[in-house]
């Protein structure tokens, strides 16, 4: 006969933020036979090897709270399609901390700790007061030994421009008071500016620390004296003499940043510390780490290192200096098809919570994926939870450890997506105001206009265009016109095309005025644009690599937007091969006529991006380069749109191939 019992996702959704954790076990809470809101209640006692899952197989879960029902039957083995963590009154025949399948048994534990974290805020700081504000509940719930607050990474990049404005001097202001530890994300240290930059800005912080173990510099070192010494800061007196006290401000205006303590930094040094360690109220040491991507990034003064050596380097170092827990945060991405598809790292999430060992969780970022129940890394012996919070602010992760003599039995964790029950603190959201006010100000002003709503979508899923990384979009081809047309001015060449990554848009911008503001947030990805001279097989080349992933299938980084050239195209499962190209109206090839249709003579004149190895690899003359980062494409752009009216650009509507520059064909 079989006997049911009813269980409660333990901590999951809203109740975890108000409920706290289950009593530990020891306390009567299932002993009358009443289920209590996070409590299994065993009848008799059973072995794991008798408990059975119900009809189908399948935890049958409902609503917000995620109930479920377990029944017990002889011979069964217990899984489940998310991993629960399941608290129980105490039974010779249970071991506690038991895992099998994804459910996890826990009949003792003393203490636990909350983890709070978000990651590709990418400037999104609306989100900041509630991240502050919901690990302020968690600790005067008094239900945790010990909340701890992190970010995966991309902090900056993109968003809503508001990283770009005032070279993100206010992020410090707004992270610092939230966030215990930092890891760095792509757009955070990838680019030469960028990685003096963001070192500068995180000498800022009194309280985060920014982690990372597996970047150093190159041979050459990284140079910060001569930085901050030539640093001029943008962010008025309101902002730095409340908030920056290693900054003073002269009288006249000037800014002595003497007190960041930056120095030069020589070849094969790491720019952050690698580990940092908490210690819970019951005096339990809390290890964490921090890992970035080593993908996707314009890797100039600093390299990656191995993620798995150096995360268990990590891990081994905290365990042998004392921490009973360890927890990773890492931008390192997930794997498979998340939001954005798979990491561009080296080692994803997934395989370092399999190949690590001694790593109770890790708090994920860089694909822009939710991963909470079910997705984390649940495998057994020693098992690794893994959360990721999407990206943009849209959500808040918590993760809960609990905690027995020091050790781990347990884990489990949510995404929140509705923050209405979440109090906002007052004075990061003053800040947050504040920052905001400053940007509209400045950059809200009209430069140009768009009839149409301009596609920035980087997934194609209910988005009316598709999306810049799968199909031309009217963004696209506005931008690249802009491109194509500010270069030629600038360096009294008329170039024949211009081709730029999808990925490096990163926003739309919606029908209406077009500010300074819009543009900081499409071209948000640290970019280098040079000219060069090609021949029609290097055109071809180029295509067939921006067509290896084309809309309605999938999306992807690779997927490239263009000025000047045409391509028709079979798709082939989600991959594009080219049928004709044309570079303005001659044709270059058609693959239905034998291939190149020029001479090995042609060439052209052209502008494009380099990202990543690329960078690394480019044995061209540097003096092609025509802008080396973000800011100077912002001032290109602004400069060009000022100097331009309406007439000057055209706005396609918002369609699959609006300009008919990039159209599918049948084979």
């Amino acid at each position: 006969m079989r006997k049911i019992v009813t269980i409660c996702l333990a901590l999951c959704a809203t109740l975890a933020l108000w409920a706290g954790p289950a009593a530990a076990s020891g306390e009567a809470s299932g002993a009358s036979g009443e289920s209590g809101g996070d409590t299994i209640v065993l009848p008799e006692a059973v072995t794991l090897e008798e408990l059975l899952l119900g009809p189908g197989d399948a935890c049958e879960f409902t609503g917000d709270t995620h109930v479920g029902r377990l029944e017990i039957d002889p011979g069964a083995e217990v899984s489940c399609d998310y991993p629960v963590a399941v608290t129980f009154d105490m039974s010779e025949t249970v071991e506690n901390g038991t895992v099998m399948g994804n459910v996890q048994f826990i009949c003792d534990y003393d203490e636990v700790i909350a983890v709070v974290h978000t990651n590709d805020v990418h400037g999104h700081i609306e989100v900041e007061p509630y991240v502050k504000g919901l690990a302020d509940a968690l600790k005067a719930s008094g239900d945790y030994s010990l909340v701890i607050t992190v970010s995966a990474g991309d902090i900056y990049g993109g968003g809503e421009a508001v990283a770009g404005a005032y070279n993100g001097e206010f992020i410090p202001a707004i992270m610092d008071p939230i966030y215990d530890v930092i890891a760095p994300g792509n757009n955070d240290y990838g680019a030469d500016a960028v990685v003096r930059h963001n070192l500068l800005l995180s000498g800022l912080y009194e309280h985060s620390r920014t982690l990372c173990a597996n970047i150093e510099t190159y041979e050459d070192g990284l140079t910060m004296e001569e930085y901050v010494e030539g640093y001029e800061p943008v962010v008025g007196p309101e902002l730095f003499d409340a908030l920056y006290e290693k900054v003073s401000l002269a009288a006249d205006g000037g800014t002595d940043l003497s007190g960041l303590g930056l120095e030069d930094l020589p070849g094969g040094v790491m720019p952050y510390p690698r580990t940092a360690v908490f210690e819970t109220e019951n005096g339990t040491a809390v290890g964490l780490f921090g890992l970035t991507t080593s993908g996707g990034v314009l890797k100039t003064e600093v390299q990656p290192l191995g993620s798995v050596a150096q995360a268990q380097a990590c891990v081994d170092e905290l365990r042998e200096n004392g921490a009973t827990v360890v927890i990773g945060v890492g931008h390192t991405g997930w794997m498979g098809e998340g939001a954005s598809g798979a990491s561009s790292n080296d080692t994803n999430s997934w395989q370092l919570a399999n190949a690590v060992t001694g790593l109770d969780a890790f708090v994920d970022g860089h694909t822009h994926s939710i991963i909470d129940r079910g997705q984390g890394v649940l495998v057994g012996g020693d098992p690794t939870y893994v959360n990721q919070a999407q990206c943009f602010g849209y959500c808040i992760g918590v993760m809960y450890l609990y905690v027995r003599d020091g050790q781990v039995v347990a884990r489990t964790g949510d995404v929140l997506t509705d923050m209405t029950g979440i109090e906002p603190d007052p004075d990061v959201q003053a800040l947050v105001d504040l920052a905001l006010a400053r940007v509209k100000e400045d950059l809200g002003a009209p430069i140009a206009y768009t009839e149409y709503f301009l596609n920035g979508e980087r997934l194609s899923a209910g988005n009316e265009g598709g999306s810049v990384r799968g199909n031309e979009t009217n963004l696209g081809d506005l931008m690249t016109d802009v491109l194509r047309s500010a270069c030629s001015e600038k360096m009294g060449v008329a170039y024949d095309f211009a081709a730029y990554p999808g990925f490096s848009l990163r926003a739309s911008i919606e029908a209406g005025d077009i500010t300074l503001e819009d543009i900081q947030s499409v071209f948000g990805h640290p970019t280098i644009i040079y000219y060069d001279t090609y021949t029609a097989g290097d055109i071809l080349s180029m295509v067939t690599s921006g067509l290896r992933s084309v809309y309605p299938e999938a999306e992807d980084i690779g997927f490239t937007q263009y000025s000047g050239i045409f391509v028709t195209y079979t798709d082939n499962g989600g991959r594009g091969t080219p049928v004709t190209v044309k570079v303005g109206d001659t044709l270059i090839y058609d693959a239905n006529a034998g291939g190149l249709q020029v001479g090995d003579d042609w060439t052209c004149t052209g502008v494009t991006t380099l990202s990543g190895d690329e960078a690394d690899n480019y044995t061209g003359d540097m003096a092609n380069w025509i802008i080396h980062d973000r800011e100077e494409l912002h001032a290109l752009v602004e400069e060009w749109f000022r100097s331009h009216t309406a007439e000057d650009y055209t706005v396609y509507p918002n369609t699959v191939a609006p300009a008919g520059r990039i159209v599918a064909v049948d084979g």
